[in-house]
C-alpha cells in the first residue's frame, strides 16, 4: 500500500472513531472499533496469509500473559491456533491462549498531561506482561494536536499542546528495545488535527447529538505535527521511526 492511500484510510478511521466519541462520549468502547478494526484490516494487508488477526469486532480478545490474563486490542495468530468463544459476565470474547504478535493502541481525546504517566506505566506492565511470555508487543499512539482539558463543570478549561517532554519518555523506549526486553518491539505515534473542533465550538465534553455535530460542519482529519511546541529534533524523529508506513513495515519484519 502506497503512503498517499495509507493515510487515507488512517484519516477516515480516526474522523469515524472521533465521531463516535462525540456520540458516546470519551469512556465509551465505541469511539475504539473503527481505529482498532482500521488497523487490525491494514494489518492482514502486510502479513503472510497463515495468520488471522483479531480485534474489536464484536468480540474482545484475550490471551495469556506472563503475569496476569490481559484483553487484547489487536492479536496476530497462527490460523492453527484454536480460538475459544468464552464469557465473561455479559460479554463474549475470543479466548487465544497463545498468540504471534499484540498490538495496542491509544487515541487520547482529552485531559491528556494529568493522565501522561498513568499511560505510560500502564503501557510498561502490558508489555513486560506480554513479552515476558513471548509475545512480540507493538504500541500505537494517537495525538490530537490541540487536546481539550474539561473542568468537572464539562467546559474546557484550556488546550493542551504536545511538548518535548510527553514524547521523550516514547523514544527513549524506542531507543532501548534492544537492551531491555520488556520494551515495545515497534511503536507508531501519529498527531492528527481535527478541523473543527465540535467540543470548542459547543464549549462542552462529550455526549452530542448527531444534530449538534452537523451544525459545526464537515469535520476534516489532516497532519497535525507542525501545530504543537515539539522541538525539530523530535518531530524529525517521529516522522523518520514512527510513522504509519514504518508502523506496518515494522510488524512484517518482526513477525
Amino acid at each position: 500500500m502506497n503512503r498517499q492511500n495509507l493515510y487515507t484510510g488512517f484519516y477516515d478511521a480516526v474522523k469515524e472513531s472521533y465521531v463516535k466519541y462525540l456520540l458516546s462520549g470519551d469512556r465509551s468502547e465505541k469511539k475504539l472499533k473503527p481505529l482498532h478494526a482500521w488497523v487490525g484490516n491494514t494489518i492482514k494487508m502486510f502479513i503472510p496469509d497463515l495468520y488471522d488477526v483479531y480485534f474489536l469486532n464484536g468480540k474482545e480478545v484475550q490471551t495469556e500473559g506472563e503475569y496476569y490474563t490481559k484483553i487484547i486490542d489487536v492479536a496476530v495468530v497462527k490460523k492453527e491456533v484454536e480460538v475459544i468463544k468464552k464469557r465473561i459476565g455479559a460479554k463474549s470474547i475470543f479466548y487465544i491462549p497463545k498468540i504471534e504478535m499484540a498490538v495496542s493502541i491509544k487515541f487520547i481525546t482529552s485531559n491528556f498531561k494529568q493522565n501522561a504517566n498513568n499511560y505510560f506505566e500502564n503501557l510498561l506492565g502490558e508489555c513486560a506482561n506480554l513479552r515476558a511470555r513471548g509475545i512480540k508487543f507493538g504500541h500505537f499512539v494517537v495525538f490530537r494536536d490541540k487536546i481539550p482539558y474539561f473542568e468537572r463543570s464539562k467546559k474546557i478549561k484550556h488546550w493542551e499542546i504536545l511538548e518535548d517532554h510527553d514524547i521523550n519518555k516514547y523514544i527513549k523506549l524506542f531507543q532501548e528495545k534492544e537492551k531491555f526486553p520488556h520494551t515495545p518491539n515497534f511503536i507508531g505515534v501519529e498527531i492528527i488535527n481535527i478541523s473543527p473542533i465540535v467540543e470548542e465550538f459547543h464549549n462542552k465534553k462529550p455526549e452530542f447529538t448527531e444534530e449538534e455535530i452537523r451544525k459545526v460542519g464537515g469535520i476534516t482529519i489532516q497532519n497535525g505535527i507542525d501545530n504543537t511546541k515539539l522541538s525539530e529534533e523530535v518531530k524529525k524523529f517521529i516522522l523518520d521511526n514512527f510513522n504509519l508506513q514504518q508502523f506496518f513495515t515494522n510488524i512484517k519484519e518482526i513477525l
